[in-house]
């Protein structure tokens, strides 16, 4: 991959495919998934259709390799209904009225939210998925974002869960051009949310 001008990263994520997938694009915006798997016949039952559902939920370009017993490529499968954005590479600085506008937009959709805390290393601090809800005001000057886990689910235990913004910690946002993907800095922590 690094020959062909690719830098790939990978991580251990979720044991269902489709959740670790939507983890990792709620930590970066990116413009490629590359899916390694066996060739017909030689799949094993994780692998069903995985492709198919992983271009159906993901409006990302998708490359599928097929690999034999022996580990040797046998077939390449390049998505032709994906959609990459001519300006994907673009990010738009946001402003603190702007990210809550974007927050705005994404309420009710289903979000991907990944905080960490940087420091002398990145620490992840939590990554959820559910449903974005409208903004409380908690106090002065902090809004906050809940999302919840399932359709209508306001339970105690979900409610802590979300995206909060303090005008006070605010350090900028970086969007993707369609605003889906939103990277907020507030001070030591990156709030990454991502529609899926």
């Amino acid at each position: 991959m690094q020959a062909g001008g690719l830098m790939p990263h990978g991580e251990v994520g979720a044991e269902n495919q489709l959740t670790a997938i939507a983890d990792a694009l709620a930590r970066f915006d990116a413009d490629l998934i590359v899916l390694r798997l066996h060739a017909s016949g030689h799949e094993n039952w994780r692998e069903s259709r995985i492709a198919e559902k992983v271009r159906s939920q993901f409006d990302v370009a998708t490359i599928v390799f097929y690999f034999d017993s022996d580990g040797q490529v046998v077939e390449r499968d390049e998505a032709v209904d994906a959609k990459p954005d001519p300006h994907h590479t673009q990010q738009l600085e946001l402003g603190w009225e702007e990210v809550g506008e974007a927050l705005a937009a994404l309420e009710s959709s289903c979000v991907a939210v990944r905080i960490v805390e940087r420091g002398d290393r990145e620490r992840l601090v939590a990554v959820f998925r559910g449903h974005l809800g409208a903004p409380t005001r908690t106090k002065q000057p902090t809004l906050f974002w809940p999302v919840h886990a399932g359709a209508g689910d306001e339970s105690d235990d979900v409610e802590d869960m979300g995206v909060y913004l303090e005008r006070d910690r605010f350090h900028g946002s970086l969007s993707s051009p369609g605003r889906d993907v939103l990277h907020i800095t507030q001070g030591p922590v990156i709030v990454n949310v991502r529609r899926i």
